[in-house]
């Protein structure tokens, strides 16, 4: 059994095993029977997760989470903010372009994480989603968004740039000039709401 952080989550939810931190690790509490030593195996091997999620979700209530800009890995991150509590989700996910080798840009998020962003965004709130022109890349990622629930017909919002003109013409940046806003258009990021 190899689970995902989120599957976890939802593993030990649904056969009411409790877990809470306890020192500098955790406790679980489960009905008789329900712990086998698969889920203690991935227990165990989510640990670090497991913990962050609990001490992040012990921090945060609503009065904590005004105006608040929070940081960190979105499995562990949405797995412990409160459904309907997020007015604005402003993110710049991977783009699945694979840059520079890393294997965090490997593909675009999955529909699961865009589940949790749903879930977690107030009715009528906003997703602002940087995405990359390239249609392969972009077709992807809007297909993940929508599946998960939310309405993709807005007008996306584009970033228009052009490098200085003598860049240009011969294709490199002159020393210590910097670009100038105006030609290439590109499509950066996408404003998606919720549909009900």
């Amino acid at each position: 059994m190899k689970l995902r952080f989120t599957e976890l989550l939802k593993l030990l939810k649904a056969n009411d095993v409790q877990i809470t931190l306890s020192g500098d690790g955790m406790a679980y509490d489960a009905p008789q029977g329900v712990m086998t030593a698969d889920i203690a195996a991935e227990m165990k091997r989510h640990k670090a997760d497991l913990i962050s999620y609990l001490k992040l979700k012990s921090s945060l209530d609503e009065t904590q989470m005004r105006n608040k800009i929070i940081l960190g890995a979105s499995e562990i991150v949405l797995s412990s903010i409160p459904d309907n509590s997020i007015d604005c989700i402003v993110t710049d996910p991977p783009y699945g372009y694979g840059f520079m080798g890393n294997g965090w840009d490997h593909s675009v998020p999955k529909t699961d994480i865009w589940n949790q962003c749903l879930r977690v965004l107030k009715p009528e709130a906003f997703a602002f989603i940087m995405s990359a022109p390239r249609q392969d890349v972009l077709g992807r990622q809007i297909f993940c968004i929508e599946e998960a629930g939310f309405c993709v017909d807005f007008t996306p919002i584009y970033w228009a740039y052009h490098p200085t003109f003598d860049a240009f013409k011969s294709g490199s940046e002159p020393a210590g000039r910097k670009p100038s806003m105006l030609l290439r258009i590109f499509l950066d990021s996408m404003s998606v709401r919720p549909s009900f």
